[in-house]
């Protein structure tokens, strides 16, 4: 998707250990970017491995749903990755 330059760090379950939803995979990513959870935004679309480790672990999270099987459930979800700039600064105002 040529996204990588957008990122910091690129943590994957094969080079860290650990698969989500561990907790330290989450913790050690969290390290290295040499920042707390309060001020991370996990992004997944996988509701038990990203939202169950993030949310654990603290991290505010969105869920990319694209056939919005969690709709009803889950407030901070989107359609697609291209909305998450929408979906991150409508986080940030509340």
């Amino acid at each position: 998707m040529k996204i990588a330059r957008y990122f910091d760090v690129v943590v994957t379950s094969v080079e860290h250990g650990h698969r989500k939803p561990h907790p330290k995979i989450f913790q050690d990513t969290l390290t290295q970017l040499q920042i707390s959870a309060a001020q991370a935004i996990y992004i997944g679309d996988n509701y038990v491995d990203d939202y169950v480790g993030a949310t654990t672990n603290g991290i505010r999270w969105i869920l990319i749903d694209p056939k919005q099987s969690y709709a009803t459930t889950v407030h901070d979800r989107v359609d697609a990755l291209a909305d998450i700039f929408h979906a991150i600064g409508d986080r940030n105002t509340r």
